[in-house]
């Protein structure tokens, strides 16, 4: 089961990172984006950075865990979302708040 280790804004502090990170940290979003196939015993094809093996139901086990620490310091998020050299244009600008 993937879990999206973050902030809790009101309960939580700002990261230190003098100090261990998960002991900083004690909530998370359970994302289907990160519960991955992560045990396999044949081999099979898999979709973008293994998010998925594609064409084949998969086991979630509900007690394997997968962390994900991408969002565990948002000021950290928030810099690097704002940093424009890191954004790539690619097409059209589109309205996310407008979509369904």
């Amino acid at each position: 089961m993937g879990i999206d280790v973050a902030r809790h804004r009101i309960k939580e502090h700002n990261l230190d990172w003098s100090k261990p990170f998960l002991d900083q940290r004690q909530y998370g979003v359970i994302s289907d984006r990160y519960t991955k196939a992560s045990i396999l015993s044949e081999p099979h094809f898999w979709g973008s950075g293994f998010h998925r093996v594609k064409g084949q139901p998969f086991e979630v086990d509900p007690y394997l865990y997968l962390l994900h620490f991408g969002s565990v310091d948002d000021l950290e998020t928030n810099a690097r979302t704002a940093d424009q050299e890191r954004v790539k244009v690619v097409g059209p600008a589109i309205n996310c708040a407008a979509m369904p």
